[in-house]
């Protein structure tokens, strides 16, 4: 399963599919986008939600605003 992240800002992500293995965990930059793909669900860590320019998981888009966020920082899982 794809997940696209875009971002507009540097931000730390993290990204873990459902056997918990880590797909990624880097700083991405302003204009990097980021694609992983893997065994859904995934859990993602956002260390700057407002770097987050765009977000796809399977094809449609993510809206981030359904996820809470503390001190910019927010954690939530996907699935299908």
């Amino acid at each position: 399963t794809p997940l696209v992240i875009g971002f507009d800002a540097d931000c730390w992500v993290q990204v873990t599919d459902a056997d918990g293995q880590r797909l990624t965990a880097s700083l991405q930059r302003a204009g990097d986008r980021l694609s992983v793909s893997g065994k859904a669900p995934m859990k993602v860590v956002i260390g700057a939600v407002d770097a987050v320019q765009s977000m796809e998981f399977d094809g449609r888009t993510v809206n981030l605003s359904q996820y809470p966020a503390s001190n910019n920082r927010a954690e939530f899982t996907l699935t299908r």
